[in-house]
């Protein structure tokens, strides 16, 4: 193999890459365009994966690797700034974050310091986490999986480099391309069923870096660099396969997988365009991107992907209404200007060996930096967010988000086992009759059924998963859920309605959630529906449809809570009813004909209607009808929803009726 060290040398049209990467990420996070600039995520891992791999097989060629000298590399690169923008957050969240909110920044920093932040993400980025727009270290799930790379491709580079076999060239580029077959199909197969999984794994993503490990393998070979046309098509190919995505792409794009494919293989053409000895004639795409500016932009990608990001979390945090055009610029500015300063003053200093100038120094640094972030997101979580910081008003509306935690979602073997959750009378004798079933929205509407039927002297079962529509043969092709055996669940749920004989059986779901990007209900599912409904009345029971309850802009519990002093200003900022479809964006015609066919449908939206400030209430003394922006809490069902219920429901077989057609 010809050796890395006679070939591998510095390119400023790499540090232009990072500038090509860098900022749609901050044009995507600042909402400036870009709906898929978080693909320069992508653009990194290529890069990355290229410059460790052939830095370290440089070494090992040369004799002078050591684990210890490529650690200490990382370390200057790494630790210093991520360490101070750790801590800025953390003491800002001190400022800023309600007691649960600064609890998880705790377990978050714990976690980064453990070179784990992205699995703490893929743990906590279920149905009821709350908005990542408001998570000021979310973006260092980024760097956990580069940091995780770190660790194992300096002992498999090592491993091999030791026996002469695993040396030649065809062997080594052999097993990088088995490695990536392996975790490309990996990431087809979480995209497909786990897609989060898929985003936030390094698994499912280690194909991007080993990409990159490729191309230091592979130099541009010499029938393509002697023909210079073409190696300007190849380049301008790879700008192109970047570029596009970033404009076309957005967050409903399912990624990474096949979609993350075109960014990475354009990033590792560039990249290629520039090894072996075409780096003395470089492309133009490669002259572009070895401007001045353009690689300042790139040298300084690091701290402006680290300083970017939090100031808009924390300004989409206090926020009730999302930041106009004018505040996104001015959140924007101070992020830029903290990335400067974090470049010239710690950064550089740190690579340059100014500050911790010895291997001991910058572990010791590193280290005691690392050791301070851990022990106070430690003492964040003993502590449970400091919530005496706040007053007890605040704590009553900060208190809705809690109720999270009633939120199981079900599985199969549960309705194997008949564990189910009860609602009503306990049964004395006989069965239950009334069966709940639906999404999250059914979850959180329990309450109010379970009270109802309690009153009524009945008794029922409810089931719910969130993000999974009350619907049999039918699984939304956009990521609502993370579950991939939805239609396998739903038909265990018919299954057990049949067999248990209900005379009434409740759907209740966010129906708007399975809405195609168009906002269309898909045929798909309304047949879906449809097929549901005639299933369920051909076993003999009464079929019930709840429509939504009031979905708002913001997460109700949490502004109420930020802003408890002034709680009429946020009510007057909740949703109207000219903002919300009557029919949930069911065409009116569909819901007649489900009338017609018998089904009663329940509209609770005119009862948390205010006649007289003509909007929508979300909040009585101090407790908060939503733990969220539309899921309801223990006092809005209780107090809302159920004696909506009462005039909406009976359930004595004849007598049973639903609100009038609209």
């Amino acid at each position: 193999m010809s050796r890395l060290i006679d070939r591998f040398e510095y390119r400023p049209a790499i540090d232009g890459l990072r500038a090509v990467a860098i900022i749609p990420v901050v044009l995507f996070h600042a909402g400036l365009g870009c709906p898929g600039g978080y693909v320069g995520v992508d653009v990194f891992f290529v890069i990355s994966g290229f410059l460790i791999t052939a830095l370290i097989w440089k070494d090992l060629e040369s004799g002078k690797f050591t684990f210890s000298l490529f650690w200490e590399r990382r370390a200057r690169r790494i630790a210093p700034a991520l360490i101070v923008i750790s801590l800025t957050v953390l003491c800002a969240g001190v400022y800023f974050l309600l007691p649960a909110d600064l609890e998880e920044l705790g377990a978050a920093a714990v976690s980064q310091t453990l070179f784990a932040a992205n699995f703490f993400y893929w743990r906590n980025s279920g149905y009821f986490t709350g908005a990542g727009e408001e998570k000021a270290l979310l973006h260092t799930w980024s760097l956990a999986v580069e940091e995780q790379f770190y660790l194992i491709v300096p002992i498999v580079c090592w491993f091999l480099f030791r026996f002469a076999f695993f040396r030649r060239r065809r062997v080594v580029i052999t097993t990088i391309c088995v490695a990536i077959v392996s975790s490309f199909l990996l990431s087809l197969y979480f995209v497909e069923y786990h897609p989060v999984n898929a985003f936030y794994l390094l698994p499912s993503r280690a194909w991007e870096l080993l990409l990159g490990s490729l191309i230091a393998f592979v130099p541009c070979p010499p029938n393509v660099a002697g023909r210079r046309w073409l190696r300007e098509g190849v380049a301008l190919a790879g700008i192109i396969a970047i570029i596009v995505p970033i404009f076309l792409y957005t967050k409903q794009t399912a990624f990474p997988g096949l979609a993350a494919l075109p960014i990475c293989l354009g990033t590792a053409l560039l990249i290629w365009t520039t090894t072996g000895d075409t780096y003395s004639r470089p492309t133009a795409v490669a002259r572009l991107l070895a401007t001045k500016p353009i690689v300042f932009i790139g040298l300084t990608s690091y701290s402006i992907y680290l300083w970017h990001w939090p100031p808009f979390a924390f300004a989409n945090y206090f926020t009730v209404t999302p930041l106009t055009f004018g505040q996104r610029i001015v959140v924007l500015l101070p992020g830029l200007f903290a990335a400067l300063l974090s470049y010239h003053f710690v950064e550089t200093p740190f690579r340059k060996r100014v500050w911790g100038h010895s291997r001991r120094a910058i572990f010791g640094l590193a280290g005691s930096g690392l050791c301070l972030t851990l022990a106070i997101g430690v003492l964040f979580l003993i502590q449970q967010g400091f919530p005496h910081r706040f007053s007890q008003n605040t704590l009553v509306l900060a208190g809705a988000k809690s109720e999270i935690r009633r939120f199981k979602d079900a599985e199969i073997d549960d309705l194997k086992n008949d564990n189910l959750t009860d609602m009503g009378s306990p049964v004395s004798d006989g069965k239950p009759t009334v069966f709940l079933w639906g999404d999250s929205h059914a979850k959180s509407s329990h309450p109010a059924f379970d009270l109802y039927l309690k009153q009524q002297g009945i008794s029922g079962k409810a089931v719910s998963r969130s993000g999974t529509a009350p619907v049999i043969h039918w699984r939304s092709p956009r990521a609502h859920t993370d579950y991939f055996d939805t239609e396998a669940y739903n038909a265990a749920v018919l299954d057990y309605i049949d067999s248990h004989h209900f005379d009434d059986v409740i759907l209740v779901a966010y129906w708007g959630r399975y809405q195609d990007s168009d906002g269309r209900f898909p045929e798909s599912f309304l047949r879906a529906l449809s097929d549901t409904v005639e299933h369920l009345q051909s076993s003999g029971a009464h079929v019930w449809m709840m429509l939504n309850v009031p979905i708002h802009s913001f997460d109700v519990a949490k502004v109420l809570a930020r802003h408890s002093d002034d709680i009429e200003s946020v009510a007057s900022q909740a949703a109207e009813p000219t903002e919300q479809s009557r029919t949930d964006g069911f065409d009116l015609r569909f819901l007649d004909q489900l009338r017609d066919r018998g089904v009663s449908i329940i509209d609770p939206k005119p009862s948390f209607l205010n006649s007289r400030t003509g909007r929508f209430e979300i909040v009585q003394q101090y407790k908060s009808y939503y733990i969220d922006d539309n899921h309801l809490s223990f006092h809005g069902a209780e107090l809302v929803l159920m004696p909506c219920l009462k005039q909406s429901m009976l359930l004595a077989g004849p007598t049973r009726q639903s609100l009038p057609h609209e």
